[in-house]
């Protein structure tokens, strides 16, 4: 199972990036300020949903269906525009580290009050419903808890299942360099070719599914097989990827509590340092950016200049590790292209590296 996981992180990270994871206490809310004299009759003793005023976390917050007592995430709520609430999640989404919703009608039912909100972050349409309980119409109750669904909506024409275009030649690996000298940049041309033939020696199919709900995930078939490989089940019972998308790039994400599962299965020997600064930090999130082009059916997915460097780091002592398997002659020229490539990378003009797909 390791293996597999290993291997769909790698293949994860290939696929988007080429080369390449305290809890809240049960503290209460503080009640919100009472009604006020002249507030449209309203006795000294009844209750309204300001006194759910607070911010909530821990036991007292319910995010899709489970409590938030292990993360960062929480939820406050307080007067908004009007006589309506004002709610802001966060460290509750990838694509942002807190998001307002403003103008929340509050509806009374029996015990609870109940609610439903719109807004967008970027590319994504955030919708939220829930459960203000806890708050009787005639005395207010300690136990109170916020209870909220989360709805992600992205609106790209990034959204589709993607297939890794293929030819006789192998897997369709793009290098685009611009260094100022012309040898030189068809010398790494050629090494896109090299790469996606090799490519194809090990995989005849690579598949990224992008769905409109923001969860990531990709597959690949092994040489000689027919069923597609991917995260193993055990794990993907608990783990979600989620993306969005952002200024033309493709954000991949992962919920920080997923940290310490992630390095157990990748083991001691992997510097997770190195991959933690590749990635943007979100709140609740850690995002890995990938340039994208979407033209159609057609899409790229490819790392820039600034970014590559910081992947070497991490690409360096694994691609070195497999230049024993390869034929020499290949493995002397990768290795001297490995030791120039960090210098050559900062004085480049353009230096594109990706993987091109279609629907």
């Amino acid at each position: 199972m390791k293996k597999n996981f290993l291997m769909y992180l790698l293949m994860t990270a290939f696929t988007v990036a080429f080369f390449a994871a305290c809890g809240g206490d049960d503290d209460k809310p503080k009640p919100g300020p009472g009604p006020t004299p002249g507030g449209g009759g309203k006795t000294p003793t009844e209750t309204t949903w300001k006194d759910g005023v607070g911010t909530y976390d821990g036991n007292t917050l319910v995010i899709d269906g489970k409590a938030a007592a292990t993360s960062q995430k929480s939820a406050a709520i307080a007067i908004g525009s009007g006589d309506d609430a004002k709610i802001t999640l966060t460290n509750v989404l990838p694509d942002t580290a807190s998001v307002e919703f403003d103008g929340v009608k509050m509806t009374k039912s029996e015990s609870n009050y109940t609610f439903e909100s719109e807004t967008t972050v970027g590319a994504t349409t955030i919708s939220i419903k829930g459960t203000l309980s806890g708050i009787p119409a005639t005395k207010a109750d300690e136990t109170k808890e916020f209870s909220i669904n989360v709805t992600r909506k992205i609106n790209s024409p990034i959204v589709g299942t993607w297939k890794l275009n293929f030819s006789e030649k192998g897997g369709d690996v793009f290098v685009d360099v611009k260094t100022g000298d012309a040898a030189v940049d068809k010398q790494y041309a050629l090494l896109g070719a090299m790469l996606g033939g090799k490519m194809a020696e090990k995989v005849s199919a690579v598949t990224s599914i992008l769905t409109d709900n923001g969860a990531f995930d990709v597959n690949w078939v092994k040489q000689g097989e027919k069923d597609p490989t991917g995260m193993p089940p055990a794990i993907q019972s608990m783990v979600s990827i989620q993306y969005f998308v952002s200024e033309n790039q493709l954000f991949v994400a992962l919920d920080k509590s997923l940290l310490p599962l992630l390095g157990v299965f990748l083991g001691d020997n992997f510097n997770m340092d190195s991959l933690l600064a590749l990635m943007v930090d979100k709140g609740g999130y850690y995002a890995l950016p990938v340039s994208m082009k979407v033209e159609g059916d057609s899409a790229s997915f490819y790392m820039s200049k600034e970014m590559l460097g910081a992947v070497l780091v991490i690409a360096t002592p694994i691609l070195g590790n497999k230049l024993g398997d390869m034929d020499p002659v290949m493995a002397a020229m990768l290795k001297a292209m490995l030791e120039q490539l960090p210098e050559l990378i900062k004085k480049s003009e353009k230096f594109d590296v990706g993987l091109n797909f279609s629907k």
